[in-house]
């Protein structure tokens, strides 16, 4: 009897324990956020074209639930300086991105409004791209170009997020530019 006791008590802390460690995993996404992209119609056909600022701006207007409204443009680019080089997801967006993804800060911070308005050539690093680039050194301030094109001055560093469920690095995922990329 004490043995299926405790054995009972250790499979309950087992699953409140997996059900804490999902509910962590999911918040790293990003809390009550929804993605919304446009998919193919049909099996076999090509994905349709991103969302537009048209479309962007319907959800934001016509959208009741919403308590805002950020668009992105995520594509994976090389990204170098002072001749070291790291590929990675860069992230287009808009200054609330941070936010509502519950993104914080290890160094610096985010773009704003003004950024966005003048077309300031400036980006955040994630943890991940950061080392590969940089070392220990924060990278703040220096400038990096993006797939051998656009150069950048690093304005923030993104706190660590650690790795997802599936062993992905979620900080390689962790960066973002204006958008006017």
């Amino acid at each position: 009897l004490a043995i299926g006791v405790a054995a009972f008590i250790a499979m309950v802390s087992f699953g409140r324990g997996a059900r804490s460690s999902v509910v962590e995993q999911f918040e790293k996404f990003g809390v009550n956020v929804l993605t919304v992209r446009k998919e193919p119609t049909a099996l076999g056909e090509a994905p349709s074209k991103p969302l537009s600022a048209r479309d962007v701006r319907a959800l934001e207007t016509e959208g009741t639930l919403f308590e805002d409204v950020t668009p992105i443009r995520r594509r994976g680019m090389l990204i170098t300086t002072r001749g070291r080089q790291h590929t990675t997801d860069v992230i287009g967006t808009t200054p609330g991105f941070v936010e509502i993804m519950d993104w914080s800060f290890a160094g610096g911070g985010g773009f704003d409004e003004v950024d966005l308005f003048q077309r300031n050539k400036v980006c955040l690093l994630g943890d991940t791209p950061r080392e590969a680039l940089f070392g220990e050194a924060t990278g703040l301030g220096e400038i990096v170009t993006i797939n051998n094109r656009l150069r950048c001055r690093i304005i923030g560093v993104l706190a660590p997020k650690g790795l997802a469920t599936s062993g992905r690095d979620l900080e390689a995922r962790a960066r973002e530019v204006p958008a006017s990329l």
